[in-house]
């Protein structure tokens, strides 16, 4: 099942429901163990649902075994005003090896643009 990153999250609060944000997330390291492993973003809105993997692809934005930096881009449609939550998430092929995620020696990030919908 999709876990989430330990304090590898953003916030933000779109000026409009018809904008779109844009989310970028880095890894600098991701490590499956000998499996493959699968990343992605889950979506919490302020006072509403939870979506884990909110991009829909069964993979996520990324999949690969190794370890070596990862990184994905989604643009999300959320309708809504409230306060959004994206945070990073991954998950083991097998749901049993240890999976690390990012590393104190390397450059990770998650970032969140709002885009405007108008002309989308």
């Amino acid at each position: 099942s999709w876990t989430d990153a330990t304090d590898f999250n953003v916030t933000i609060t779109p000026a409009s429901s018809s904008n779109h944000i844009l989310i970028g997330i880095n890894a600098g390291k991701l490590s499956f163990g000998s499996y493959y492993g699968f990343f992605s973003a889950k979506r919490d809105i302020s006072g509403g649902a939870s979506t884990d993997n909110f991009v829909g692809d069964s993979y996520g934005f990324y999949w690969g075994e190794g370890p070596h930096p990862a990184f994905g881009f989604a643009v999300d449609a959320p309708s809504t005003t409230s306060a959004i939550t994206y945070t990073a998430q991954f998950r083991n092929q097998n749901n049993s090896s240890t999976v690390s995620f990012g590393s104190t020696s390397s450059q990770n990030c998650i970032f969140a643009i709002e885009v405007d919908g108008s002309t989308a």
